[in-house]
């Protein structure tokens, strides 16, 4: 890396708005600029459409993180879209990642990602690959062969990688709500980095949907299949659910 450009990746430091407990020293806030290069790779492999979900997948990392730790996240993606894409460019087999799997490539285990990247073009032949934060989460890649060649086929994990279902339930006065576990980063002042989890329950249907410009009503009665609860659409991660609404909400799920 030389100046301020690493792996296709420019950084790019911006003022921030100074916290009280930084007085001592001025703030840097990074910005993600991604070359034209990779930029023009990424998007005639996924098409302009699919480049945009990666880059609200990018500002969803910036917002969870935190600002103060994204700038060793944001080099981590820079190298891993690179990695990817010259192995999508390449002419061996089964080096190419499913478009919804690649989309958030940085945030499966590498070690296993490239063990994946480089697995022998074998029909059948599978390989395992977990989230880095959420290592209970994975999902299977497997080589297959069509008209076109060989190829990776496999679904991406439930969550992107950002969460995985609590596994206990919790019953409230409207019914039984299972929430997500979320890795959360925290900065220490010595500088070390420690990762915590904290379970969330978004989003939990609280009233009947009310006539228009009306005050909403109470439940008329408590649900009884377990509700995983979130305020977006756990199945999705695009939209934000009602939960003010008739029914069991988009985005929940029946157990």
């Amino acid at each position: 890396a030389s100046g301020n450009t690493v792996d296709n990746l420019n950084i790019i430091t911006e003022p921030s708005e100074r916290s009280p407990q930084f007085d001592a020293k001025e703030e840097k806030t990074p910005s993600l600029n991604i070359s034209p290069a990779l930029e023009q790779g990424l998007r005639s492999w996924w098409g302009n459409t699919w480049y945009g979900e990666f880059q609200n997948m990018i500002e969803q990392d910036k917002q969870e993180v935190g600002y103060d730790l994204f700038q060793d996240r944001f080099l981590d993606i820079a190298r891993v879209m690179n990695k990817i894409l010259e192995k999508h460019l390449s002419a061996d087999a089964c080096t190419s990642l499913p478009v919804n799997v690649s989309l958030h490539a940085w945030r499966y285990n590498q070690r296993e990602l490239d063990s994946c990247l480089n697995m022998s073009s074998s029909e059948g032949s599978a390989c395992k690959v977990s989230c880095a934060q959420v290592p209970e989460v994975s999902t299977i890649l497997t080589c297959s062969k069509n008209s076109s060649g060989w190829h990776l086929v496999g679904m991406p994990v439930r969550g992107q990688c950002r969460w995985a279902l609590d596994a206990q339930a919790v019953v409230t006065t409207g019914g039984p709500v299972q929430g997500l576990r979320r890795p959360l980063l925290q900065r220490h002042p010595d500088g070390t980095v420690s990762r915590e989890f904290v379970r969330t329950f978004w989003g939990i249907r609280y009233a009947q949907r009310p006539v228009r410009f009306g005050l909403a009503e109470p439940l008329s009665k408590p649900w009884s299949a377990v509700q995983v609860i979130d305020y977006w659409d756990v199945d999705r991660n695009d939209s934000l659910r009602m939960h003010c609404a008739d029914g069991v909400p988009r985005g929940s799920t029946q157990h």
